[in-house]
């Protein structure tokens, strides 16, 4: 409750003056205005003054509802101001709750209205575990001639109160106490608002919604359940609240709307522990070519939208600890960051994890799958980068890849990625049935996946099969956006230069910094008889190049089909300027392995 008498009400004031006013409590938090503290048992903290200001307009409200235009009006003088600087405002007023333990208070989110401060917990006396005085009316009974029997009863029956006291006063402490922030890599998807105003699609939003919690369960995430999230629907709930209520860190909410004949679907990504906007966006698809709703294709743009805000954010969450090969995110963590950017001198280190790494997940499985997962796809790449001496080198890493592959797949046998995996893996060492066996398995589990075509074309393209690699590129694409490199080079290797150069240039201007467009595009532009255009593109690739990586994509196999139409490419490569490697393509012939695939996308 304020303590200051000159708290007025809300409205009746312009922007509030923190030097006038006076020190309050909430809860166990002391709050002084003047000098911006905000003091709790053992710590304290001192906050912005426009957080300050937010904190008593809300707490004056005791309750009541105040208003956007309010807030604007006694914490920014009626500047105007835009949306963000309101949530982000409102996200650190929240964030002083955590101060006490438990919170002493929530700011509920009134949709289209503005917010209100509500206290958490009523603030009653402390319990105490000694037993109450008898009233002065009633004589003090004596032990001291009650019978055994009596006084054996008695003593049982104060210690059983004293106990029941106790309990009371632990069990409201820890039903009290907010849990542990949920994973980052946690997730809620709400239902899909239908703002098409077509009642007939009501039932395509509830599939997208059950399709984009199926990618994202069968990914990284740990998905809140269906019944859980469609219970919800059409409430109005703060962010926070569904921390606690569903034990997760991220929620999407999303509506489906139609344009110019596409479908379009805007989303928005919350964190519940900050009540901060992290993700916004929209994707959009056109109808199937049957005219029905693009569910599936929808549903995998969530899930690549979701990631790209989900997966940094982890990975800064865990990679920002103290190293600990005990800590399932840090270990997990900090595999996929090698992941993503391999280096020779991180080699040991990943060989040291993929030994004493699981020991972390004894006690918690909980990131195992993706562990095993990210290792896998660690040593597949580590033969794409380059980093191989030798063919029993790359037979080993191969092998290492299989096996962690293996173990993920077992821990959860309807994902995709690990079997993935295995496919690259086994390219590696042209064991083309057993990459395809893995292909055929992912098109039989997950119908949505968008990985098994992209698989399936590369070992195509690996067997020199170009033209169906190229449709399968082009299904890839189709469903999640593809990638132009990949889809130019088979163009390349099908002798279309002209659509290869159309390809290339353009994957080139995705990826500036990528230096297998411009070489592969030196080789279509000397093919198309536009030599110093050519010249211009090697010239580009030297500059960016820091290693023969891309060389290495022109012995991804041996056998004649692919070796053919390599000879073709590379012949286009000297007549635009550019020398091979001394020790890179005739070293590989002599091992009799293939090398260099870049690492999957």
């Amino acid at each position: 409750m304020p303590t200051d008498a000159s708290f007025e009400p809300v409205g009746e004031a312009g922007e509030i003056d923190l030097a006038r006013e006076g020190g309050f409590t909430l809860g166990p938090l002391r709050v002084s205005p003047s000098t911006r503290e905000v003091q709790a048992v053992g710590r304290g903290e001192v906050i912005e003054p426009r957080v300050m200001q937010a904190l008593v307009c809300l707490s004056r409200s005791e309750g009541q509802v105040v208003s956007r235009d309010e807030l604007i009006r006694r914490c920014w003088g009626g500047r105007i101001v835009g949306d963000d600087a309101i949530n982000r405002c409102i996200a650190k007023v929240r964030h002083i709750a955590d101060l006490g333990d438990p919170p002493p208070f929530i700011i509920e989110t009134i949709p289209r209205v503005g917010y209100r401060l509500r206290r958490n917990l009523p603030e009653t006396p402390v319990l105490s575990l000694a037993p109450a005085a008898p009233p002065p009316s009633e004589p003090v009974p004596s032990l001291a001639g009650a019978p055994r029997l009596a006084r054996r009863a008695w003593l049982w029956g104060l210690a059983i109160a004293c106990v029941a006291v106790a309990a009371l006063a632990i069990g409201w402490r820890f039903i009290s106490r907010p849990s542990a922030n949920p994973s980052m890599l946690s997730i809620a998807i709400l239902p899909v608002r239908n703002l098409t105003g077509d009642p007939s699609l009501d039932a395509a939003a509830d599939r997208l919604t059950e399709d984009v919690m199926t990618v994202d369960g069968r990914g990284s995430y740990l998905v809140a359940p269906r019944d859980a999230t469609f219970a919800l629907r059409g409430k109005s709930l703060d962010a926070r609240l569904l921390r606690e209520t569903l034990h997760v860190r991220h929620v999407l909410t999303a509506s489906l709307r139609k344009a110019q004949g596409d479908y379009r679907v805007s989303y928005q990504l919350t964190d519940t522990t900050t009540g901060d906007v992290v993700g916004l966006g929209e994707v959009g698809a056109a109808p199937e070519p049957d005219g029905a709703f693009p569910q599936a294709r929808l549903a995998l743009l969530m899930f690549e939208r979701t990631g790209e805000v989900i997966e940094p954010r982890w990975l800064h969450d865990a990679l920002s600890r103290r190293p600990n090969l005990r800590d399932p995110d840090y270990v997990t963590a900090r595999i996929q960051k090698m992941r993503e950017n391999p280096r020779r001198e991180d080699i040991p280190e990943a060989e040291r994890l993929a030994r004493s790494g699981p020991a972390a997940f004894a006690t918690d499985k909980t990131l195992e799958w993706q562990f095993d997962t990210s290792a896998c796809f660690y040593f597949e790449g580590l033969i794409g980068a380059g980093f191989d001496s030798s063919a029993k080198q790359r037979a080993r890493w191969a092998g290492t890849a299989l096996e962690f592959g293996r173990r993920a797949a077992e821990l959860r046998p309807y994902t995709t990625s690990p079997h993935e995996c295995r496919v690259y893996a086994y390219a590696w060492l042209e064991r083309w049935d057993d990459a395809m066996a893995e292909v055929r398995h992912i098109f039989e589990t997950v119908p949505l996946s968008r990985n098994s075509y992209n698989a399936r074309a590369i070992v195509e393209f690996d067997q020199g099969q170009f033209q169906a690699a190229l449709a399968d590129y082009t299904e890839f694409a189709a469903r999640v956006g593809g990638d132009a490199l990949d889809i130019g080079v088979t163009h390349l290797f099908l002798n279309d230069d002209a659509a290869a150069v159309a390809e290339l240039r353009e994957a080139a201007v995705r990826d500036s910094k990528e230096p297998l467009a411009p070489f592969m595009l030196a080789a279509a532009l000397e093919r198309s008889g536009r030599h110093p255009d050519a010249l211009a593109q090697a010239a580009l690739y030297r500059k960016l190049a820091v290693d023969d990586r891309a060389w290495r994509q022109l012995e991804l196999s041996h056998l004649p089909a692919f070796l053919e139409q390599a000879r073709g490419v590379r012949k286009a490569l000297h007549a635009a300027g550019l020398d091979e490697p001394a020790n890179n393509l005739g070293q590989a012939s002599a091992t009799g392995s293939g090398a260099g695939r870049a690492p999957p996308r």
